[in-house]
């Protein structure tokens, strides 16, 4: 008697729309983290669940918004919930852009508004 193998996502047919969208989010919470290279194998397990569950919100969303059927906001709460807990606990964060400019990026910005004001004066 074999050992039982129980499917897994490499078991699924990677052409189908799901299938490139979980290894997609995969792939982004792996860049997120710094890389695959540098994941646990608990964290790349972690990440897995996290992008499955990603991948269920985001069907429901469809689904929901599609008219197919009503959204169970109990089911989902918890869903989203236990998501952001796996994401909180791998260290999935948002990081702020800088959109502070630099010196010579606000020098060009002043010069090019000192510019167009005797413009809008003699209108």
């Amino acid at each position: 008697m074999g050992a039982l193998r129980l499917p897994s996502l490499a078991d699924l047919d990677r052409r189908t729309a799901p299938a490139k969208r979980a290894r997609e989010l995969i792939e982004a919470i792996e860049g997120d983290l710094g890389g695959a290279d540098r994941l646990s194998s608990v964290q790349r397990q972690l990440i897995r669940r996290l992008a499955m569950m990603l991948l269920w919100c985001e069907s429901e969303d469809a689904d929901a918004l599609g008219g197919q059927r009503a959204l169970d906001a109990e089911r989902y709460g918890r869903v989203a919930s236990h998501a952001r807990r796996i994401a909180e606990t791998l260290g999935v964060e948002r990081v702020l852009k800088d959109v502070t400019p630099t010196l010579s990026e606000y020098l060009d910005a002043k010069a090019r508004e000192r510019t167009s004001q005797p413009q809008q004066e003699a209108s």
